[in-house]
């Protein structure tokens, strides 16, 4: 494999790399510490220091890029192109957005805790789900587990869960985190895609204190409806940790802010 010029040695990249680099490809970013926890999981040693050198090792030969946006958060690590092809990573070059940068640092720390309690099911995230339902970046044609919003526009006319599980029956759960407000009908708009989703069998959200009793409420009108239709009440709250505010998107660096229920990552 390529070398990796390190501080006074010469860094060979790993099967080991590899296997962070296809992690951290699952993620439009994810700290030093938790690929620690990541793989520390998998029963392998990953001390931070340790990990932050081969990091740095891998950014000098130009595989992953490390993004520090918000003061009381890390630096994100994602991969350049190069790092996609070596991991076999397939989609666009994607990085940390200021936008969404505590949203997805609190995503991971979900996917974490979901794999301890469900460790049998398998864990798509975003990013794999956009890739599977919309490989050419259009609109999927035969969903696998994005979902079709009902009485909108064009721009808003598919949902891609922040993330799924897939039992190993087969059933799939998708599970959202809500850390900011949104306008309660919309909200009830977005389960109301789930529950007429057929291939969806439920729903978690993850809901921070600002907003749990704003989503438990709209979680309640869904769940009734549902039962109105004769449909599965599907939609489940569990009240998550708090988190920061999101931040402003800083219109100087030219980045629109990301749309989660819209196209492209």
């Amino acid at each position: 494999m390529a070398g990796m010029q390190g501080v006074g040695k010469r860094w060979q990249v790993t099967h080991r790399d590899v296997e962070w680099l296809t992690w951290l490809g699952r993620w439009r970013g994810a700290t030093a510490a938790q690929v620690c926890e990541e793989f520390t999981a998998r029963g392998e040693s990953a001390p931070l220091k340790a990990a932050e050198r081969r990091l740095r090792g891998m950014k000098e030969i130009g595989l992953v890029e490390s993004t520090r946006m918000v003061h009381d958060l890390p630096s994100a690590w994602s991969l350049t192109r190069e790092g996609m092809s070596l991991a076999g990573v397939g989609g666009r070059v994607v990085t940390p957005r200021l936008a969404d940068f505590r949203h997805d640092h609190e995503m991971v720390a979900i996917a974490r805790a979901v794999a301890v309690d469900k460790p049998t099911h398998e864990i798509l995230t975003e990013r794999e789900i956009r890739r599977i339902d919309t490989p050419d970046q259009g609109s999927p044609k035969d969903p696998r587990y994005s979902v079709r919003i009902l009485g909108t526009g064009r721009s808003l006319r598919w949902l891609y869960p922040d993330m799924v599980t897939i039992a190993p029956t087969g059933a799939v759960w998708a599970h959202e985190l809500e850390a900011s407000r949104k306008d309660s009908r919309r909200l009830v708009r977005l389960m109301l895609a789930y529950i007429y989703a057929d291939h969806i069998t439920g729903v978690r959200y993850y809901a921070v204190p600002a907003v749990a009793a704003i989503v438990e409420a709209a979680a309640a009108e869904a769940n009734a409806k549902a039962a109105e239709l004769g449909r599965p009440r599907k939609i489940s709250v569990e009240r998550w940790r708090d988190i920061a505010p999101r931040p402003a998107t800083s219109t100087s660096q030219g980045r629109a802010p990301h749309r989660k229920d819209g196209h492209g990552e």
